[in-house]
Formats: C-alpha cells, structure tokens, sequence
C-alpha cells in the first residue's frame, strides 16, 4: 500500500486486506495485523458492536494454534467461531471464554488471563474461518468498563492492564491502532513432498539443491528447509548456502 511512508506490504483476505508484519521462511509461518472485535455501551440502554472475522479457505494460509482468542472486558461473553475443513459443513469449531470484574479496583496489572478482566482460549487446529461472536455484555459495568473486546492474537503478546477496561475503545486507541498481531501459518497447500526415489513434480518448491521437504504441520501441503550446515531460501534454486562459521 504505497499510500504509507514508507510503504505497507499488504494481503488480501476477504473482507478487508490486511497489514503483513513479516514472514518466516524457516518455520512457514506470516504475522499479520488482526482487526480486534468489540461492544461498547454509551449509556445502560444503548450499546452498538463491532465483530470482526476472516476467511482462509482460498488461500495458503491456516490459522496458526501459535494464537489465542481473547477477551477483555467485566461481565462479558465472546465466542470464536469457524470452520476447519472447507469441504465440510460438519466441521464447526466454537469455543469461547468468560471474564468478569467488579470493578477496576477488583482487577490487577500483569494478571493471568483466568477470567477476571480477561480471558483466553485455544484454537483448533486447521481453522481456515473465523468470526468473533457477542453473546453477553452486561450494562450493569458500562459506568466504568464502556468496551469489551475480543481478538485472535499471537499467544504471549497481550499482558493485562486495568487500564485497558477504561474509556471508549481506551484499548483499541492506546495499544491496537492498527490492529493485533496474529499469526498464519502458510505452506505448498495443493501437493504433498515426493515419496521416496520417486521423481519430483514440475511445480516442485523445493528448487535449491541443498534443501529437502517436510510436511506441513497445520493442515496439508509441504515446507522446504536448507539442509543441515545451510542457510537461506530453500524455495531459490541458490537460495541455500553454506554457513561459515568462526572459530
């Protein structure tokens, strides 16, 4: 996006694009900022939401169990909810958490993320679709706690603060302007690596000749690695070279 300065690589996924932070070769793997869903009230009677999602299925990319779904907020239920087979409607993945406060004073900086002020939950591995649902947020907290928030984040990157509950989208505009990172994992998804003595396909990615092929680990396909004693860009017909290592 050369609207930025400097510019912004970027990707798109249905419905919005969205911002790549960067991309590991090694271990498969694209950081991308995530949109953070939220219910905001402005008084006991009025609330308006915003929830957010995405969809992977025509794409390389797999949600990465390297995340977390979480939610911030006093007396506030979020679910995640999407698909992890494209071919079948059967396999729904939902899960979700609860977080409850008092109040401000009843919350603490750097707490776990067990239910009081925040919660998390793990995703299911091969997610290909998501969506942050709302199912309860309660008036009763609106005084003090305006927002409840939920996002899909890179597992470790969110530590609590009882700052985070204060002020309309207070989180949003002090730690997420433009979004959370979240991670997706990526591979060769339409082919498989070559059976044993068998000849490789002509669309073989694993071009450099001092690489080798793995299976991907979330969802099918493959990855390249530089083979032992060798660094660099497997997917490069020179992209591996040799280390050099100082004595």
């Amino acid at each position: 996006n050369n609207s930025f300065q400097p510019p912004r690589p970027m990707f798109g996924v249905s419905p919005r694009d969205v911002e790549v932070i960067d991309i590991s070769l090694e271990h498969g793997e694209a950081r991308v900022y995530g949109a953070v869903s939220y219910s905001c009230f402005t008084s006991n009677t009025t609330s308006y939401n915003y929830t957010t999602g995405f969809r992977l299925d025509t794409t390389p990319f797999i949600v990465s169990t390297h995340n977390r779904f979480t939610v911030i907020g006093c007396n506030t239920l979020w679910l995640i909810g999407g698909f992890t087979n494209k071919n079948s409607d059967d396999d729904l993945h939902v899960a979700g958490c609860y977080s409850y406060c008092e109040g401000i004073n009843s919350t603490s900086d750097g707490a776990p993320c067990t239910g009081t002020g925040c919660c998390e939950t793990t995703v299911s591995p091969n997610l290909t679709d998501f969506l942050a649902i709302i199912t309860m947020n309660e008036s009763s907290v609106w005084n003090f706690n305006p927002c409840s928030y939920a996002m899909l984040v890179e597992a470790g990157w969110y530590s609590f603060r009882s700052h985070d509950l204060i002020g309309d989208h207070g989180f949003i505009n002090d730690r997420a302007p433009r979004g959370v990172p979240v991670v997706n994992d990526w591979a060769i998804r339409n082919s498989s690596c070559p059976k044993d003595g068998a000849k490789a396909p002509k669309d073989y990615a694993c071009v450099s000749s001092n690489s080798y092929c793995v299976n991907a680990s979330n969802g099918p396909g493959y990855l390249c690695k530089c083979s032992i004693g060798y660094e660099g860009n497997p997917y490069l017909l020179k992209g591996c070279q040799g280390k050099h290592f100082i004595k």
